[in-house]
């Protein structure tokens, strides 16, 4: 029964958490030789444990030289398969192709052959930044005022510290009942941090992002993040209204207005912001200063790369800010029923159990 297009994408594949395992999952044949293009099997005796993997090498120099930048040899994505995504369930390391001179993993032969189709397609990449000109900016600081002030006005978006919200739901799937939800806390103090909670029927997983520390904790086992999948993370994060308003002052922060438009019938103004390598369009309605919509480069519901679009609706007070209920997510100009969300928690300021962000005792092996 495939669930695929069902599941979040990180949901896609299960992982085996490290605890469960005697070994990680162990590539054997020399990474070094392999993104070189040839394939020579290593030795049992010569190897390195990074994230979730064992590499085998066929020599001590090529050992050295995987050690002096691994970044360049390593699986890349932290193990998730390329085809979904770094937010994935690990790929299997037999099942792997070289592209640009890194290596990939994948959780089937259907993902790998995707994969290879159209690689560009399936691969994140830092968004471009807009063009800038004295008029668009000097229009994109009024347009974030604007923004602003529908949010409940400047004060109040920059002094929110934690922003949380939530849902669960049953969907059917071949006239099966599946349980799923979601839950995010936001830290928007000095410390920064972010946990995301997906379930989905038995499955769960926690991605947690606490100052300079990250891991997912899945399956009773916790599992050290890859900075690819920190970043990855942080990405989808900040392209929430709130974080982006609030990093609105952040250092080689671009803010732009980038034209007119509708979103679903409501005259708009386009207001595009760029930060840490993420670019978001956002549509501001002029009358009320609410966003409602956020479109950029994103996954839509088969992980492809395209223009994902996020439609606000069924605004209401969030303590001190209004704040959207509902999202509904268009790829590629149609609707995307299944990644569409409608929150039934939200909270902002409340009281967070500050365990949620410190490492339970660490069951697997994550270096």
């Amino acid at each position: 029964m495939r669930l695929t297009k069902l599941l979040p994408l990180f949901l896609a594949f299960s992982a085996l958490p490290l605890s469960a395992q005697s070994t990680p999952p162990t590539l054997t044949v020399d990474p070094v030789e392999l993104v070189a293009g040839e394939e020579i099997q290593g030795s049992r005796d010569v190897y390195v444990d990074r994230f979730r993997f064992r590499y085998l090498f066929k020599s001590e120099a090529n050992r050295t030289k995987f050690l002096e930048e691994p970044e360049r040899y390593e699986i890349q994505l932290g193990g998730g398969c390329a085809r979904m995504g770094p937010l994935s369930g690990t790929g299997t390391p037999a099942i792997r192709a070289v592209y640009e001179g890194r290596l990939y993993i994948f959780a089937s032969e259907g993902c790998r052959s995707s994969f290879l189709s159209a690689p560009e397609r399936v691969l994140d990449r830092p968004d471009e930044p807009p063009a800038v000109t004295p008029e668009s900016e000097a229009r994109g600081r009024e347009l974030l005022t604007l923004a602003l002030n529908g949010m409940g006005g400047a004060l109040a978006v920059d002094g929110v510290r934690v922003y949380t919200r939530g849902f669960a739901d049953v969907v059917d799937h071949q006239g099966v009942e599946y349980k799923r939800g979601e839950r995010h806390a936001v830290r928007l103090d000095s410390g920064g941090g972010v946990r995301m909670e997906q379930w989905y029927g038995d499955w769960t997983r926690a991605s947690v992002v606490a100052g300079d520390d990250s891991w997912f904790e899945e399956d009773g086992g916790v599992v050290a993040m890859h900075p690819q999948q920190r970043t990855a993370v942080l990405k989808d994060v900040a392209r929430n209204p709130l974080v982006i308003l609030r990093e609105r002052s952040k250092p080689g922060t671009i803010a732009v207005a980038s034209g007119k438009g509708e979103v679903d019938g409501t005259p708009v103004e386009f207001l595009t912001l760029a930060s840490g390598g993420a670019t978001t369009k956002l549509g501001i309605d002029v009358e009320t200063g609410r966003v409602l919509s956020a479109s950029y480069r994103g996954r839509g519901p088969d992980a492809l790369f395209g223009v994902r679009e996020v439609r606000f609706s069924d605004f209401g007070p969030v303590g001190a800010l209004t704040l959207p209920k509902s999202e509904t997510v268009w790829f590629e100009g149609a609707p995307s029923p299944d990644q569409s969300r409608t929150w039934t928690t939200q909270e902002v300021d409340g009281e967070l159990d500050e365990a949620l962000f410190r490492k339970p005792a660490e069951k697997g092996k994550g270096r």
